[in-house]
This record gives C-alpha cells, structure tokens and sequence, in this order.
C-alpha cells in the first residue's frame, strides 16, 4: 500500500480580490473599503505568514487611478467592512482579531494615467485558520475614491504567504 507524502510548505498565492469595486459608494479619508476574504486551502486550515502584500489600483470610467495611503489590515475573524464605514464594531471587539498591518505611503505606489501597483515585502505570521480577511483603511488627507459619479476607481490585494501547518 502506498502512502501519499504531501508537502504543506511552500509559497502560495492568495489570489487576486476587491477591496474597492467599480460601483462601491464613495470612501473619503479614514475610511475603511470592504472586506475582502481569502480562503485558504479547500480541505484544511493552515497556519503561516505572509511575506508580501501587492495593491493593485485601476480605473474603468471618468475616475483616476488612485494612489492612497493608509493601512492595510488583516484578521482572523469577519471585520465586516464595507465601503465608507468609518469604524470597526464598537468595544474594539474587532481588533483583537488582528493579525498584524501594513503601512502603505503614497511613496509606495508605482503608476501611469492606467494603472498602479504597491507592493512590499512583510512578515505576518498566522495561527491555524480558515480564511484570512484583509480591509484597507485610507489615511487622514488621502483623496476621495468613487467620489463622483462615473468614477469607477478600484483597488484589489493579493498577497503570498508560506504555510506552515
């Protein structure tokens, strides 16, 4: 009888989600977009870290393509965010749920009149979860997004973790 040997480690692609869609209602500064969840394997929990985050803004009507600062937040349970919430639940009872974030400067961006990218490095370790949920938070002073009719300004995350367990 043979046994089948499956290796857990190695470096794996989230794959690429909304945090902002095209017909989202407007974010203005300090504002959170939607969450974004990102199951990871099909048959098993994993535990890890991510090793790098990318932001990827695009612009498909009469917006421009956005290059904001902020945070970018990941957890272990729902934050159930959407587009222009201006709070996590009250008692914070969401950011003890937090896995770790990463600061993203307008410096960090990378873009044209179509498109921009921020990407960077990181270390989050995770415990043995599910799925890992990601919400980006603007910075106080960034720009409005979706701020005008028309504007059909998005932003998506992937990212790239290795598992562990």
């Amino acid at each position: 009888m043979a046994i089948e040997v499956r290796s857990l480690n190695g470096l794996i692609e989230a794959g690429v989600t909304a945090l902002i869609g095209k017909d989202d209602a407007e974010i203005t500064a300090g504002e959170y977009t939607n969450t974004a969840d990102f199951a990871l394997s099909a048959d098993l929990d994993e535990s890890g870290e991510i090793l790098s985050v990318l932001l990827v803004s695009s612009e498909s009507g009469s917006g421009a393509v956005q290059t904001p600062a902020g945070v970018l937040y990941f957890f272990d349970a729902d934050p159930d965010t959407s587009a222009g919430d201006t709070a996590l639940v009250a008692a914070g009872a969401e950011h003890k749920t937090l896995l770790g974030f990463v600061t993203i400067n307008s410096t960090d961006w990378v873009s044209d009149a179509s498109g921009g990218a921020a990407f960077k490095a990181v270390s989050i370790p995770f415990h043995i979860t599910a799925t890992i949920y990601a919400v980006f938070q603007t910075a106080v002073g960034a720009g409005a997004i979706n701020s005008a009719v028309g504007d059909d300004e998005m932003i998506d995350l992937n990212f790239w973790y290795r598992r562990d367990s």
